[in-house]
């Protein structure tokens, strides 16, 4: 074959592997490209160096050293592939191509170049391809296989000659734009993102954020900078809420930071209208948690950085807006919110470091690093013909900043993020109470002359406040979440009652049921017959003149809940006498199928439980005879001005309605008013007694006719008693540590409540009783106590 088609079947063969081969300012060979094809046609290689260089049979290991030489297999040396195809694009010939012997003959002694080293700057090229004065040929063609290779956290630059390299994106998709950046989709080839020694195998899609260096300032401090914060956002301690850049690129005067490509930002979340809104409790508590997660996310930000693993630092974001948070994985079940765009951060050090890191200088304004003064603003900033131009710590622009950023004397800080985080925190709650219509209607409804920022600026004063229409709107979600009028349970079946985390079946859907009026509180009996909720009276009032209660209690069958699910109403049992009633009800279990009243009737006939922010529970007994609601009012004082609290239980009985007995318990003097005074109660099962918790620490038994009580060296969290009502089982800890453990005391002892034991310890470090709940189960023929919490934690401990 002669020298010319052997050339020109080696070119065609090259021009396959181009990708974008036909936008002559973006063509490249993907990285190993050309490589791959001299290996898969390493025949034609050997065949084209013959040619060159005369190499007969006779001289075979000089040829075979020559082909190992350009595919870079000697020694673990890059390879020639590159170069070499470069000069067979020049389409020069023979005296071309035999320039390439210069590459061939080097050794460890006297080294050439390699692939490794283009592209090559034009006074090279005229160096190292004299032939015919085409130097310049080879500069220009050399470019579209040398394309920019990423790198995993670490910066690439390219400036001078290489910003020729071309690109290695297959498509680039405008995304959006920001005051200094314009954030774009690109899917990069694959190879061209790199891990240490390994690339991917395949096309790998990123977000990449662009911005326009201001190279004024100076590239050495940029460059000095960026490697700081680079190095501390990619510290080993990190947080899953915040989006970490997974490498960098400086083009010119283009810079680009790469990230993990989101679905869409947290505004596009919030108000796609085509989205729905959460409706079920699961998923409101989800997308509150998730807006929690960036509460911490902030709060790592400004408290645990550290550079050098010594010197803590503290990092404002100061563009928190919910277009710098990005959602990944969006909605699905590992749906995250990341703080994204640190771009503009300031990164101060906290405390007195002796050796600051690189741009920490506290000699510079604020001894800080700030990366957006090295970037060209592509938007004016707010207010620019004000104060705000002039003065060094302002950032970025818009609804969610802090008022501090835009009056004379203002200091930005971590609370300036803080206000920020509330501003997006607003328009998640608005987003689980009403969803994207309503996050749209919040964005209209605090509009005013100055824009719809969550402040007012009077600029003759340069003071801001509050947004009024934002408190108004407040009011408004505060006003709403008290007037939810469902609930929502869900029966877990659990095969075993070994301690796990609660996870819902999906045979076991929630059930959703109307209510009245606004649910407080709500009660299952233990054998799950009966269901008792506290709801605020829309109407309070009171026959007799004196106050209005605001509280009605309802009682229904639990087969009622869950055959009329998602009905609008129940109708419950009979109605129950009101605290103070001294006669029986004239109503019983035995005339409830005569018995119709119009739904959700009150089972308090009469306003005697008081306002339904005093009510602290609801109980039934173990068999559900019995039920039993607590109030705690507000504190008052005594005659020589001293707190008294009082806690109230009154028990009905669930057959017939008939009130038992309400009784107060009394603390006058108590000091610690930082608290509930009542911390939890339990029903005996065998007849209708109460024992009480206060204050952590004191335990009360109240018959009919008596009170006895006690005070423990514990801090006391639950109680419940013994099937048989002879023993106290006791969840708590010993006031110094917050080791929970289970404590036992025998009932007839509670005057010595010293005698208390501990019974063992359990694997848990904190229990709220308004939520948290213990009881006594019997699994296999075994008693085991339970301990579920609001974290979806299920503990099973055998009984005493």
């Amino acid at each position: 074959m002669s020298l010319d088609r052997l050339c020109d079947d080696l070119i065609r063969g090259i021009e396959a592997c181009i990708a974008l081969k036909h936008e002559p300012t973006k063509r490249f060979a993907p990285y190993g490209a050309v490589n791959s094809l001299f290996c898969d046609r390493q025949n034609e290689l050997r065949e084209l160096l013959r040619h060159l260089f005369d190499l007969h049979s006779i001289i075979s290991f000089r040829l075979d050293r020559y082909v190992d030489r350009t595919l870079g297999v000697d020694n673990q040396r890059s390879g020639l592939c590159n170069i070499l195809a470069t000069l067979l694009y020049m389409r020069g010939g023979e005296s071309i191509l035999r320039q390439f012997d210069t590459f061939l003959r080097s050794n460890d002694s006297n080294p050439s170049c390699t692939d490794d080293d283009l592209p090559f700057d034009l006074e090279t090229c005229h160096r190292l391809f004299p032939a015919g004065g085409r130097g310049g040929d080879f500069f220009t063609l050399q470019f579209q296989f040398c394309p920019v290779v990423l790198n995993k956290h670490q910066d690439v630059i390219c400036k001078d000659h290489k910003v020729s390299c071309p690109l290695p994106f297959i498509q680039e998709e405008y995304i959006n734009s920001g005051a200094f950046g314009t954030v774009y989709k690109v899917l990069i080839e694959k190879g061209h993102f790199r891990h240490g020694a390994a690339g991917y195998d395949s096309r790998v899609p990123y977000a990449r954020k662009e911005f326009e260096l201001d190279l004024r300032r100076g590239e050495k401090a940029f460059r000095e900078e960026m490697e700081t914060i680079q190095e501390i956002l990619q510290q080993s301690k990190s947080h899953k809420n915040i989006m970490v850049t997974q490498c960098s690129l400086q083009y010119g005067n283009r810079f680009s930071l790469f990230f993990e490509l989101a679905k869409c930002n947290l505004w596009e979340y919030l108000s796609d209208v085509r989205a729905a809104a959460p409706s079920t409790l699961d998923q409101k508590y989800a997308i509150f948690h998730r807006g929690v997660e960036l509460a911490g996310a902030l709060a790592f930000l400004h408290e645990e950085l550290t550079w050098k693993s010594t010197i803590r630092l503290s990092c404002y974001h100061l563009d928190l807006k919910p277009h710098n948070v990005l959602v990944v994985n969006c909605r699905d079940g590992v749906e995250r919110w990341k703080i994204t765009d640190f771009g503009m951060s300031r990164v101060k050090p906290v405390g007195k470091a002796e050796v600051p890191p690189p741009g920490l200088s506290r000699t510079s304004t604020f001894g800080d690093i700030d990366l957006g003064r090295h970037f060209r603003r592509k938007t004016p900033p707010i207010n620019s013909t004000t104060a705000l131009a002039s003065t060094e710590n302002r950032r970025g622009e818009g609804t969610y900043l802090a008022p501090e950023t835009v009056i004379g004397d203002g200091r930005v800080s971590a609370e300036s993020d803080i206000w920020s985080f509330g501003c997006v925190f607003s328009l998640v709650i608005t987003f689980i109470g009403s969803g994207p219509s309503g996050v749209l209607h919040f964005d209209d409804f605090r509009r005013h002359p100055g824009g719809n920022h969550f402040f007012e600026l009077n600029q003759e004063l340069d003071q801001a406040k509050i947004n009024p229409r934002v408190l108004e709107w407040f009011t408004k979600l505060c006003s709403g979440a008290s007037q939810l009028n469902y609930f929502e349970c869900q029966f877990i079946p659990l095969s075993s009652s070994s301690s796990s985390d609660i996870s819902p079946s999906i045979d076991t859907p929630p059930i959703r049921q109307h209510a009245v009026a606004p649910l407080q509180h709500l009660a299952i009996s233990p054998d799950s017959a009966l269901v008792a909720c506290a709801v605020k009276a829309k109407n309070p009032q009171n026959l007799n003149g004196s106050e209005a209660s605001s509280t009605e209690v309802y009682l229904f069958r639990m087969q009622d809940v869950l055959s009329s699910a998602g009905e609008l109403s129940l109708s419950p049992v009979p109605t129950l006498d009101p605290p103070n009633s001294p006669q029986r009800s004239s109503s019983s279990m035995s005339h409830f199928s005569a018995f119709s009243p119009p739904p959700w009737k009150n089972i308090i006939r009469e306003g005697n439980i008081g306002p339904i922010a005093g009510v602290r529970g609801m109980k039934f007994s173990k068999d559900g005879s019995f039920l039993a609601l607590a109030t705690e009012p507000s504190p008052s004082v005594d005659s020589e001005g001293n707190p008294v609290l009082k806690v109230t239980v009154t028990l009905w009985s669930t057959q017939d309605g008939r009130l038992l007995t309400s009784f107060d318990i009394n603390n006058p003097g108590r000091q610690d008013l930082t608290s509930s005074f009542l911390t939890t109660y339990s029903l005996f099962n065998t007849h209708p007694e109460f024992l009480v918790i206060s204050q952590r620490n004191s335990i009360y038994h109240r018959s009919q006719t008596q009170k006895v009580s006690g005070r423990m060296n514990l801090r006391l969290y639950d109680a419940l008693l013994t099937e048989d009502d002879e023993g106290v089982i006791l969840l708590g800890d010993n006031g110094t540590q917050k080791i929970l453990n289970i404590y036992t005391l025998p009932t007839a002892n509670i005057e010595r409540s010293e005698d208390a034991s501990r019974y063992r310890k359990i694997d848990l470090t904190s229990y709220e009783p308004t939520t948290d709940s213990m009881c006594l189960s019997t699994h296999q023929g075994r008693k085991e106590i339970l301990v579920a919490t609001r974290k979806k934690t299920l503990i099973a401990i055998p009984a005493p």
